[in-house]
């Protein structure tokens, strides 16, 4: 049976990637107009709600060794259908939003006469075929993933070092002027792996506390740490830059080795390509499809398609990376689906 698991260790260095990432790759985690301090505040909000969001799913599991989606199966075919497509749609949104996400970053802050389609073509058509093999190629694609982003990151940390002006903490915006809306965004687009969670959860051999626990616990040392340097470095040019940490990359100085930019834009590349695979991989486990060429193939399209559209056409891009969206999106994944399927089942046990 543990032959076809992987380790709790595995999936969450996986999480702590994809958390990582999309706060670092993709958004301005620091918050536009918002002092440092009340970034800390973020990051700790977003620990907490990373840990209670795991919460539904891991008491289902402790209690019945089961995911939402395979209680939904034994209840009733009509329940299964509507939980796993709710499922697997959400895993194609969440995968459009990545590739596009990226798609306008590489066009944008990389080559303005890219063709960031044909990229997004090449993720999804790699993570069809990995999907096809299952999940054990997918954790181990993160761990090397994993070790390259630590040299990706240790380069721009040392090669900054002389620097650093840790007086830009001090003169860093004003505490008042704060930006809400920007830190939920951020929040959210970092809790969107973990939805992952909910139909791996039975897949994972070892302590799932403790996984949970130090990935949120590494996740908020390493967001602090980083927050900090880019402001020590870059002072309040960071409230502008658009991508701080990226910005901050292309300083970086080793010897002979001039701007780290380009190891930073490769870790955010390949990241991207572990989340475009994560979700295929979970979509297929959502519907029992793994190993299935036809699923492959059906996911590929559908993102594909939806991808382009967010891309080129912007009322499309905004709907769905809507915050409000995002969080219903979120809050029946995580939360409702997860307890009523708990529900369920402590009901055929009376």
């Amino acid at each position: 049976m543990n032959h076809n698991k992987i380790s709790v260790s595995q999936f969450f260095i996986c999480m702590f990637l994809c958390n990582i990432f999309l706060v670092f790759g993709f958004l301005n985690t620091l918050g536009e107009t918002n002092s440092f301090f009340f970034n800390i505040l973020t990051l700790v909000a977003g620990v907490i709600l990373l840990i209670v969001s795991c919460i539904p799913s891991y008491l289902l599991y402790k209690k019945t060794g089961k995911t939402t989606t395979a209680i939904s199966s034994e209840h009733s075919v009509g329940m299964s259908i509507i939980i796993k497509l709710y499922y697997l749609i959400c895993f194609v949104i969440f995968t459009s939003v990545i590739t596009s996400k990226f798609a306008i970053f590489l066009k944008n802050s990389i080559n303005h006469d890219a063709m960031p389609l044909a990229v997004v073509f090449a993720f999804l058509l790699i993570a069809a075929f990995g999907s096809y093999k299952g999940m054990q190629a997918l954790f181990r694609t993160a761990i090397i993933i994993f070790a390259f982003s630590l040299l990706s990151f240790a380069f721009v940390f040392f090669g900054l070092m002389d620097k650093l002006d840790f007086s830009n903490i001090l003169n860093y915006s004003q505490p008042m002027n704060i930006n809400i809306s920007n830190s939920i965004g951020t929040l959210l687009l970092a809790l969107i792996p973990i939805m992952s969670y909910v139909v791996f959860s039975d897949s994972l051999k070892g302590n799932h506390k403790l996984g949970i626990f130090y990935s949120s616990l590494s996740t908020f040392v390493l967001f602090l740490a980083v927050s900090f340097f880019t402001i020590c470095v870059l002072g309040n040019y960071a409230l502008f830059a658009e991508y701080p940490f990226f910005t901050l990359s292309k300083l970086s100085t080793i010897s002979m080795l001039k701007g780290g930019d380009g190891f930073v834009f490769a870790t955010i590349t390949a990241v991207t390509f572990l989340l475009v695979y994560l979700f295929f991989v979970s979509g297929s486990k959502a519907l029992d499809k793994a190993h299935s060429k036809t699923f492959s193939i059906g996911f590929f399209i559908a993102t594909f398609v939806l991808s382009a559209v967010m891309t080129y056409v912007t009322f499309v891009y905004d709907f769905i990376t809507n915050t409000l969206f995002l969080s219903i999106l979120l809050i029946i994944g995580l939360f409702i689906l997860p307890l009523f399927a708990y529900s369920i089942e402590r009901m055929r046990r009376v």
